[in-house]
């Protein structure tokens, strides 16, 4: 249950294209902040994205991972709970379908972020966990429905924008059939097509997102994920490069059993992979560092700062 007397913790859920991810942080008496729980569950909630043609399977399956991440959260008593949504749930059909199926089973509402916040958010996390210059940074964030890039430069606000090259997205329009030359060059020229407005960036360049972590783990040949050893981590270009197209040319069975590779990513890695080593390409930089912060710590962060003011 939910304790109103208690300022110091927060649960948020956070409801994406592929994969409903859930952290719970708490600020201690010493004022550090701590992460108490948390976990993710591959539902594939944007299953049929491509086709714009949501699945009543894949919301059921999301609303009861959502539901044991709930059970789970309010057993150790925070004081909010934080359900929010990004590119799937943009999309009116997908929105409308989630949040009745979450309002009649949990009674909760979800705060649906805009393409702007879930940038900043992003790139709020980042700036609290990693070890960064005081100056230019830019986080990419690729997802399953689309990916954020976010640049922050001068102090001014940050200048987001949004490109349809999600993995899961870019996996259902390109890479339904036999693993070929031809598809991975269709994928490739459609997310250059799509990435065509992006300049080159100064700065520290960050991904994050589970396209990121799940590269890092595999480059750290991890058995399996481990955030504090991912978290930082500096992949090359030409590194991500190799990764993506190495992966897509292997049987499907045979990436699923690749070790640290997530359940429920094996499919749409490569995609996600394509699109991660494209944004480097455009920015202009030879490496990027992972961050295995995202919207979530982001939300929870920022819950903090309100709590401080």
């Amino acid at each position: 249950m939910l304790n109103k007397d208690r300022r110091d913790a927060i649960a948020v859920f956070d409801v994406g294209t592929n994969t409903v991810l859930y952290l719970l942080m708490s600020r201690g008496a010493d004022g550090e902040l701590a992460v108490e729980d948390e976990g993710f569950a591959p539902t594939r909630l944007g299953q049929g994205l491509a086709s714009g043609e949501p699945s009543a399977a894949a919301v059921e399956r999301t609303v009861g991972a959502l539901a044991s991440f709930v059970q789970r959260a309010e057993g150790k008593g925070p004081n909010e709970l934080r359900v929010v949504g990004t590119e799937v749930l943009r999309r009116e059909r997908w929105r409308n379908a989630f949040a009745r199926a979450l309002q009649a089973h949990l009674g909760l509402p979800i705060d649906v972020l805009t393409p702007r916040e879930e940038g900043e958010l992003t790139l709020l996390a980042a700036r609290r966990s990693l070890m960064l210059n005081d100056g230019p940074v830019t986080v990419v964030d690729v997802g399953g429905g689309s990916a954020q890039l976010a640049r922050e430069a001068g102090g001014g606000p940050p200048a987001v924008a949004s490109y349809a090259v999600g993995c899961v997205l870019v996996t259902e329009r390109f890479f339904g059939g036999a693993r070929t030359p031809e598809a991975w060059e269709a994928a490739r020229n459609y997310v250059r097509g799509t990435l065509v407005d992006v300049k080159a960036s100064a700065g520290d360049v960050v991904l994050t997102g589970g396209t990121a972590t799940t590269a890092a783990t595999l480059k750290l040949a991890l058995p399996a994920y481990d955030g504090a050893r991912v978290h930082g981590y500096a992949l090359s270009a030409a590194t991500l490069a190799a990764i993506g197209k190495g992966v897509f040319f292997m049987p499907l069975s045979k990436r699923r059993r690749l070790a640290g590779m997530p359940a429920g990513r094996a499919d749409v890695f490569p995609a996600g992979v394509l699109a991660a080593a494209e944004f480097l390409d455009k920015l202009g930089a030879d490496n990027a560092v992972v961050s295995a912060q995202g919207v979530r710590y982001g939300v929870a962060y920022r819950y903090f700062e309100d709590e401080e003011r």
